[in-house]
């Protein structure tokens, strides 16, 4: 299935592409969401020929995609996959500034190879609330980064199964 989205152009945003984009993912997620997919996969929109910074673009994704799962839902994996290995690189590295630097998520762990990085949502905490003390929003969405086309992921997943 093919979920089409268009991201804010650089410079015709009036500076604004990062809120435009944000909304732009997560409107995607809602969707992917509300057709009860279990897994999505997205480039970094808006980098290519729209022109918008690599850093821009793979903050507003990686935002939206660590805000969206902080509550439970069918989607639970998400894949950054882009042919471009700058993109890559931007994701991976606001992937590793929005969510594993953050503390507030206890833990997460990476996972690398030379054209793989996974970030791994933590498993649920069930220890009683009073002796866990304050309450960290929890992650409930695996994201995949990689570095290639959805077509030859999907011919490398038929031969392993």
């Amino acid at each position: 299935m093919l979920l089409h989205a268009v991201g804010p152009v650089g410079g015709s945003a009036g500076g604004n592409e990062h809120p435009l984009l944000e909304k732009t993912v997560k409107t995607v997620l809602d969707l992917a969401e509300t057709m009860e997919l279990q897994t999505l996969a997205m480039p970094c929109i808006s980098s290519g020929l729209f022109g918008v910074p690599l850093k821009v673009c793979s903050e507003a994704i990686v935002s939206a995609v660590r805000d969206f799962g902080r509550e439970q839902h069918i989607l639970t994996k998400v894949t950054l996959i882009d042919v471009s290995g700058e993109a890559v690189g931007a994701m991976q590295e606001a992937c590793d500034r929005l969510l594993q630097a953050k503390r507030e998520f206890p833990g997460w762990e990476v996972e690398s190879s030379t054209t793989t990085t996974t970030t791994h949502a933590p498993q649920r905490d069930t220890t009683a609330a009073s002796t866990r003390g304050p309450v960290a929003p929890e992650v409930c969405v695996q994201v995949e980064i990689i570095q290639g086309t959805i077509e030859k992921q999907q011919v490398r997943e038929r031969e392993t199964h």
